[in-house]
């Protein structure tokens, strides 16, 4: 039978999760909750295409737009790096797929329009027009390893020594996802003390709203003599763990509390079932980052971001200017810009 590819409508939302989450690459980022969140937080429209064979999805390709003053900006997916990109049946749901956003990629209208390569993917993405491309890599831990109660043999024993050295100053775990707003204070704190980017308190004010706490996501908070001391926001789908905002009260870093935060919560999701915890994206320049997820067990994977600029006059932009016109939206590389206050990266969407 012939695949047919069209925009998803809303009505199909609860048919779009079911099909997510019968696929071992599915992803949080795909989820219906996740793309109305960052819609409310960007402004960003939903352009999710699906395909269908005898009227059964078989294949989706999740994706949002973002008018501007030079054009409509496309991602899959946006808002600091989520990753995107299709899941499909089978070689025709694929084609088909790609077709369709080929076509609407480099419609009338189209500044640029990136992928983010969905680095758990079990089969390749067929070859689309791009012009240039922006590595990653995705670490990650499998769950699967723990055993006895313990993460000994799946993290580095420093890891572990951390822990108990926190413990030993009195750092204690507790769950709260009420505690949304000392996260963000914590968060911008530590943000703020590195000049790195703060998500707004609106980000962590409607976490309630679109996802349900204690399922879909948790918040993990570390004690100290009663006082909060650090924090980690952590989303569940899929039998995947996506490690999303960690923050450290920038006075207690030195106690390593978020060490007690990780093991604790590595622990509780292997015992509920989940296989991998999903460290996230990190640049190819960021070693500090990347030897900080290794000593907790993550592996590498490569992913590209796949970029396809129809409009050279991006490129003539600041870094600036294109974040106030695509806030949260990746436009292109900013190694590329040749503007005023360009980039001397080339990432536009830091991750965790």
């Amino acid at each position: 039978m012939t695949v047919s590819v069209d925009f998803l409508r809303p009505s199909d939302a609860g048919e779009y999760d079911r099909y997510l989450a019968s696929r071992a690459d599915g992803l949080f980022y795909h989820c219906t909750e996740f793309k109305r969140y960052v819609a409310a937080l960007t402004g960003g429209e939903d352009r999710t295409l699906v395909a269908r064979r005898d009227g059964r999805m078989v294949g989706a390709l999740p994706l949002m737009a973002k008018p501007g003053p030079f054009g409509t900006v496309l991602n899959s997916m946006p808002y600091y790096g989520s990753n995107g990109g299709p899941l499909f049946d089978d070689p025709d749901a694929a084609a088909s797929l790609a077709g369709a956003y080929g076509d609407l990629a480099g419609g009338a209208g189209i500044a640029a329009a990136t992928v983010v390569e969905n680095p758990f993917a079990r089969q390749p993405w067929p070859d689309l027009p791009q012009t240039c491309t922006d590595a990653r890599i995705n670490q990650s831990t499998d769950l699967g390893r723990v055993s006895g109660g313990s993460l000994a043999g799946v993290v580095e024993s420093s890891a572990l020594r951390n822990a108990r050295k926190a413990r030993r100053h009195g750092i204690r775990a507790t769950l709260d996802e009420g505690r949304w707003e000392g996260l963000w204070e914590a968060h911008r704190a530590g943000m703020e003390a590195i000049g790195a980017r703060v998500k707004t308190r609106e980000s962590f004010a409607l976490l309630g709203r679109f996802f349900a706490p204690g399922s879909r996501y948790r918040i993990y908070v570390a004690e100290l003599d009663g006082a909060a001391v650090a924090f980690l926001l952590l989303f569940y789908f899929n039998g995947i763990v996506e490690y999303y905002v960690p923050a450290t009260v920038p006075q207690h870093r030195e106690l390593q509390p978020m060490a007690v935060l990780l093991e604790e919560a590595m622990l509780d999701a292997a015992n509920r079932g989940f296989h991998t915890w999903n460290w996230g994206g990190t640049w190819l320049t960021q070693d500090g980052v990347y030897r900080f997820k290794e000593k907790w067990g993550a592996v590498p994977r490569d992913y590209r971001y796949r970029v396809r600029i129809n409009d050279d006059r991006l490129l003539e932009r600041g870094r600036g200017e294109l974040e106030a016109a695509y806030p949260n939206f990746y436009v292109c590389p900013y190694a590329l810009l040749r503007g005023a206050a360009g980039a001397t990266d080339s990432s536009s969407q830091p991750r965790r």
